[in-house]
């Protein structure tokens, strides 16, 4: 019996001593330990309208969605069509207000879109401080959709634009499916999306050509490969653009309705069972400047800008400077290399050369160049130039000036 009580006592103090523990709210507080989910940002795209004027970018800048202009774009092509029973001037007002609608935030179809894409291969030249990033580019596929819309203007063989890419995504399923034998296998489906610049003007900026050895045609050898980006930069700002580098392409909507879809299909194997579907998106461009930038800092490197516009700069700048203009008296000839030949590597090199007040040479800096060591050949015959320094109001003065080398294969 006395076991019995003291059994009974024990359970009850032992029963008080966990009521006491336990909070007010009379529920126990359990602390987990698995720790919480890392929320995933979202990429914030730029809604507002690019400003060119910028000297520096926001940081983490990410220009445009790509996307979602394309998207808009194929939703204003399905109603651009007029209706059976519209009138002309219901049609013509209604496109009118359509083009008055911004594709994305204040972004309009004649604005300047500001759109990242491929920052290509880095290279730099330690010597000259030099660096060059090579960009490839590829042909417009012509095997246009026949589902997307007309675009019987573009049937040529060749097409005259080259493209850039700015960004891809893939999205897979899988299932269990029967082959032709009855099996059961393992079946994969992969989607393809690339987001592509179709560049119209693409000559106007420094680039470079490849041959294709397979072709019989002597006309039809030659095809251009890379955008060619050069410009000066010392040893640790280098070390920066190859770490943190990012491109930003500043263009316009060229050939309404703007835009080319073209799908590509691949079969299925016996012994791999897979679908795949390629769609390709290009937006029909005319590109106005590339900037190169720091993808963390927004820091601009350097603002590539065709040929046309920069040496109308160039006039613009010497008719402002009041002084009687530099006469050079000697400039030799660049060599071509063997391995540019060997490459079939052609066009101009720009470069800013100083002219010193004491009829020497100084800074020489790459606006524009070209790979395969032709930049530096021209940096060597820029430095052996002759001439008599510019004046003004009677006495000599150091001025800078563009001097251009153009490199021809043949």
């Amino acid at each position: 019996m006395k076991v019995l009580v003291s059994v009974v006592i024990a359970i009850s103090t032992i029963s008080l001593l966990l009521a006491q523990k336990r909070p007010k709210s009379g529920r126990p507080t359990v602390q987990s330990t698995t720790p919480a989910k890392a929320r995933i940002s979202k990429p914030v795209f730029d809604p507002e309208k690019f400003d060119k004027s910028l000297e520096r970018l926001p940081k983490n800048y990410l220009g445009h969605d790509t996307t979602s202009i394309i998207q808009s774009l194929i939703q204003r092509n399905g109603v651009e069509e007029q209706g059976e029973y519209e009138k002309s001037d219901q049609y013509r007002k209604r496109l009118e207000a359509v083009d008055a609608m911004p594709l994305v935030g204040k972004i309009r179809t004649d604005g300047l879109l500001a759109l990242k894409g491929s920052t290509g291969a880095f290279e730099y030249d330690p010597d000259n401080e030099i660096v060059t990033l090579a960009v490839p580019l590829s042909e417009v596929d012509q095997s246009v959709d026949e589902a997307a819309l007309d675009y019987e203007k573009y049937g040529a063989v060749n097409h005259p634009n080259r493209s850039l890419e700015l960004s891809k995504y893939t999205r897979t399923r899988q299932y269990v499916g029967r082959n032709v034998f009855g099996v059961l296998r393992k079946v994969f489906e992969f989607d393809y999306f690339y987001n592509k610049l179709s560049i119209g003007n693409w000559t106007k900026f420094p680039h470079n050509f490849e041959r294709d050895d397979n072709s019989a045609l002597i006309l039809s050898t030659l095809y251009p490969r890379r955008f060619i980006f050069s410009f000066s930069a010392d040893i640790p700002t280098s070390k920066r653009i190859r770490n943190n580098r990012a491109i930003l392409y500043l263009c316009r909507l060229i050939n309404p309705p703007n835009l080319r879809i073209v799908n590509d299909y691949s079969q299925s194997e016996i012994r791999y069972p897979a679908f795949g579907n390629t769609k390709t998106y290009y937006l029909e461009v005319d590109l106005i400047e590339a900037w190169i930038y720091d993808a963390e800092t927004g820091f601009v490197y350097r603002k590539i800008v065709d040929s046309v516009t920069a040496k109308g700069a160039e006039m613009e700048r010497l008719r402002l400077a009041k002084a009687d203009d530099l006469k050079i008296l000697a400039q030799p000839r660049p060599i071509y290399t063997q391995t540019a030949r060997e490459n079939n590597v052609a066009g101009t090199v720009v470069l800013s050369v100083t002219f010193l007040d004491s009829g020497q040479i100084g800074t020489v800096e790459v606006v524009s160049g070209l790979a395969d060591g032709l930049t530096e050949k021209a940096i060597d015959a820029a430095k052996r130039i002759k001439f008599k320094p510019a004046m003004k109001s009677g006495k000599p003065i150091t001025v800078t000036r563009q001097i251009e080398y153009k490199f021809d294969i043949y």
